[in-house]
This record gives structure tokens, sequence and C-alpha cells, in this order.
């Protein structure tokens, strides 16, 4: 059952994602509710964000590497990068919980995301630009 419904939510967003792909997070997340009908986005939000990237990322995190992360020069890659979020593996894991966060109406906190991913140290030495229109 569990494979069925993975490869259904691939085949689905492969299948709509041809006509734009998103440039930034608050593209992505808007990307994501408009693909996952309402009983898959249901069972998304049943997890706590741990739970979330262990659910999906194999599944929801590869598409979104796969399709909107594939090459350092698509417009969603270079965002991230130029806000120090180095690998298509930590961007899926942002763009998964920011979406995680919208749809429970709480604070998406990209730079504190950001910086459990690279790190305080890291972080600090970032000068990226950390506007995500911030609102639950």
């Amino acid at each position: 059952m569990k494979i069925s419904f993975f490869i259904f939510i691939l085949f689905f967003l492969s299948y709509n994602a041809q006509a734009k792909l998103p440039t930034n997070l608050k593209e992505s997340t808007a990307a994501l509710h408009e693909f996952l009908s309402d009983e898959e986005e249901e069972a998304l939000l049943k997890y706590d964000e741990k739970n979330l990237i262990l659910a999906y990322d194999m599944s929801l995190g590869n598409y979104i590497r796969n399709e909107w992360l594939y090459d350092e020069e698509l417009p969603l890659y270079t965002y991230f990068t130029d806000m120090c979020v180095q690998t298509p593996h930590q961007m899926s894991h942002i763009v998964l919980i920011s979406y995680h966060r919208m749809r429970k109406k709480k604070l998406v906190n990209l730079e504190d995301q950001i910086e459990e991913m690279i790190g305080e140290k890291a972080f600090k030495k970032c000068k990226g630009d950390f506007s995500t229109g911030d609102t639950p």
C-alpha cells in the first residue's frame, strides 16, 4: 500500500511539474500544495518534522531533488546556495519542513533551519537573503 502511494505521488508530481519549476521557497511550497491531494497532504501532516523527513525523503524528497534541484543552474538550486545551503538533500529537507510548517500554520523560521543544516559557524559567515514571507 505504501509503495503504491509513493509511486502515485511521484508519477502525479512528475506529470504535472512540467509547466514551471519553482524558483524559491514560497513557490516550492505552493507547488507542493497544488500537487498533493487532500488525502496525501493529510497523511504528510500526521508526521512530526523528524519523522516527516524519514517518511518522505526517499519519495517526495527524492522527487524534489530530481525535478527541481538536479542542476546547479536551476533557480531553486541557486536560491538555496545563495543562502549557503550546499546540497540538494539539505534543500529538499528545507522545502519539506517548510511546507509542513506552513500547512500547520507555524512560522517557517528559514534562518533557524539553515543554521541547523549548516552549523552556527558557517551560518554566521553566510550573507544570504533569508526573506520568506514567514507568516503562518
